[in-house]
């Protein structure tokens, strides 16, 4: 996901930055990140799986993905 959002606190938070760009998938990243980019939901996985993850928020250079679903 190359676009940043910007910083949050939460997955709810980035959320609502992609909801209103319409884009279908996003990513939190070492705990307070937010990427996306139009295309998320084909690419988030280009590098694979990682185990780094914690807290719902990613870490680094590790993304816990949301993809958005029945909206």
């Amino acid at each position: 996901m190359p676009i940043f959002l910007g910083l949050v606190k939460s997955p709810w938070e980035c959320y609502l930055k992609t909801k209103t760009k319409g884009w279908p998938a996003f990513g939190t990243q070492y705990s307070e990140e937010c990427w996306s980019s139009s295309d998320a939901d084909q690419t988030y996985d280009k590098y694979g799986t990682s185990d780094l993850c914690k807290n719902k928020m990613g870490e680094h250079w590790a993304n816990d993905v949301y993809l958005r679903t029945g909206e």
